[in-house]
């Protein structure tokens, strides 16, 4: 069985995108400079097994994300066959608000996988950039590939197309 595990804490998930139309519950803690919402709304799990969830470790709050094998996404193209994949499973919070362009933004992140990651291209981690309503590719992604930890940069592509 897949399960996708981690817990993140400080700023998890915070710089996701410069803009984000939060659909549901939003995410605060005391030590965080930000909140974070979910994107499209959160998979199903069934029981105590929430997509997402607050856990404490070591006297800290963390937020805890389990995908099991199955769990569409429920954004709008999720269900919808793409990149060799039937449906995109996914269980995301996004960062609310804009960051301003041309300012240097730092961004801590701290993950503790647990279980899973066997597949392919199991990205746990973006940082995406939109420019109105121009959707541009993931500027960052932080994946598992069969078990392997890989970190892609956007590269290639012409800022003019």
């Amino acid at each position: 069985m897949k399960v996708i595990l981690a817990f993140c804490t400080a700023l998890l998930a915070s710089f996701l995108s410069n803009q984000v139309h939060a659909k549901g519950k939003t995410y605060k803690d005391r030590d965080w400079s930000v909140s974070v919402s979910d994107n499209c709304g959160l998979p199903v799990s069934g029981g105590a097994n929430k997509s997402v969830s607050w856990v404490k470790k070591d006297g800290d709050r963390k937020l805890r994300f389990v995908l099991r094998p199955g769990k569409v996404g429920k954004c709008s193209t999720d269900n919808i066959a793409r990149h060799r994949a039937p449906f995109w499973e996914r269980a995301d919070v996004q960062r609310k608000g804009i960051m301003k362009p041309g300012q240097a933004h730092r961004v801590e992140v701290e993950f503790t996988i647990l279980a899973g990651f066997r597949g392919e291209r199991e990205t746990f981690f973006q940082v995406h950039g939109w420019n109105g309503n121009c959707h541009a590719y993931p500027l960052m992604m932080i994946m598992f590939g069969k078990g392997q930890l890989h970190v892609w940069t956007l590269r290639g592509v012409d800022p003019n197309s």
